[in-house]
């Protein structure tokens, strides 16, 4: 009797849907054996067999199964829609289908659900700020149920990702190394290993990514579906780090693992990241290419900053813009990545501003002081340390006006 073998294991727990025991269990292909079995499955049946495929990345069956599910009345199930949408390049569906949730009118359980889904939506595609208060808000309903110990890796698992947009290294750090510390499965731990190193590569932390990689034993072909993830993170560590060779690889490496598997935004992460590259080694054509094929991966608003980004820096490397349009073009990121909440982004390009103003010969000075005073603000002076590949002639500059920001 699953339900009697959930009670033992989370007191209180309550299950609408044998499939849904089994989900708390981790064991989703029983979970959809457990379906099967079922004459004359109910809608709460229906959307946890599909939870059950989300979890295994089949996506088609999950939209299938929780479609049918909301179509038979079920309210939480549009939350999970919502959810597997994040990840299909649906992103015009997702406000569509949580605007449809009736809030007052869900388990307590589900309310976390919708904030956290909503956070992740709220993350990628208008306010860090709000979406970091909507992960607090499902961790305080979650505090107050039997089902806490279920959800609490999740929401931490949010948490830091917002955390890290934020720039908040030191916070993000604390939730994954909270979440390791809880005891996990596998899965999770692949899964969270992946986001700390993926956190401490992009923030520039490259020693500590290394010695975390060594000291769990790390490399792609232990950490499961997250080696895309953790590919990308190695390859951001040898772009720092100048070993662009090495960088390309591990980004190449990152894309084969993220096409296998079907992620299409750890695909445009690496394909963006080698056309960046592309630019720092001098091979406009290289760089050209993964942009073209970053395109269509791109789905949501952060998406396309960081597509528009790399682009006016290809632009105005090849000349095919005026510094003044690409400039302006900079400056209009910047101000999108500040309404976002992205602090770190919004500093890659004014770095890229200064150094447009340097090449026309104006005072660029101003320009340093902002970006050592944001590095300080964060705690982090390595911050810029990729950026700064694309930048050599200013970071010449810099390690002379300002050598704790050129590091």
């Amino acid at each position: 009797d699953i339900q009697q073998f959930i009670s033992q294991k989370y007191p209180g727990v309550v299950l609408d849907s044998p499939v849904q025991g089994w989900w708390y269990l981790n064991e989703y292909k029983k979970g959809i054996e457990a379906y099967k079995k079922i004459k004359n499955p109910t809608a709460e049946d229906d959307r946890w067999v599909g939870s059950c495929h989300f979890l295994l990345h089949d996506d088609s069956n999950a939209i299938n199964c929780f479609s049918k599910a909301a179509t038979r009345s079920s309210n939480a199930a549009r939350i999970n829609l919502a959810h597997t949408y994040l990840f299909t390049q649906q992103v015009e569906k997702i406000e569509e289908e949580l605007s449809k949730v009736h809030i007052d009118s869900l388990q307590i359980r589900d309310k976390v659900q919708f904030f956290r889904v909503s956070s992740q939506y709220h993350e990628l595609n208008s306010d860090l700020k709000q979406s970091l208060n909507e992960i607090y808000t499902a961790r305080d309903i979650a505090q107050t149920i039997p089902e806490n110990p279920i959800l609490e890796k999740v929401i931490s698992y949010q948490t830091a990702s917002c955390h890290k947009g934020l720039g908040n290294t030191s916070l993000a750090k604390k939730h994954y190394e909270n979440i390791l510390e809880s005891g996990v499965n596998d899965y999770d731990r692949s899964r969270v290993l992946a986001g700390l190193i993926e956190l401490l590569s992009l923030s520039g932390h490259y020693s500590e990514a290394k010695t975390t990689i060594q000291s769990h034993h790390l490399d792609g072909s232990c950490i499961g579906l997250f080696a895309s993830t953790f590919y990308s993170a190695c390859g951001a560590i040898a772009w720092g780090e100048q070993d662009f060779l090495n960088a390309t690889e591990l980004y190449n490496q990152s894309v084969s693992s993220a096409v296998k598997n079907k992620f299409i935004f750890e695909e445009l992460i690496a394909r963006i990241s080698l056309a960046t590259l592309g630019i720092a080694q001098n091979s406009p054509a290289i760089a050209y290419e993964h942009l073209v094929k970053s395109k269509p991966l791109v789905a949501d608003k952060y998406d396309q900053l960081l597509y528009t980004f790399r682009k006016t820096l290809l632009e105005d490397y090849q000349h095919t813009s005026s510094a003044e349009q690409s400039y302006m073009a900079l400056e209009k990121l910047a101000h999108a990545y500040k309404d976002m909440g992205y602090i770190q982004e919004q500093h890659y390009c004014k770095l890229h501003m200064a150094d447009i103003k340097r090449r026309q010969g104006l005072d660029i000075l101003p320009d340093l002081h902002e970006l050592e005073a944001t590095a300080a603000r964060l705690q982090n002076f390595n911050f810029l340390a990729r950026e700064w590949t694309l930048t050599k002639d200013l970071h010449t500059i810099a390690r002379y006006t300002h050598p704790r920001l050129a590091g």
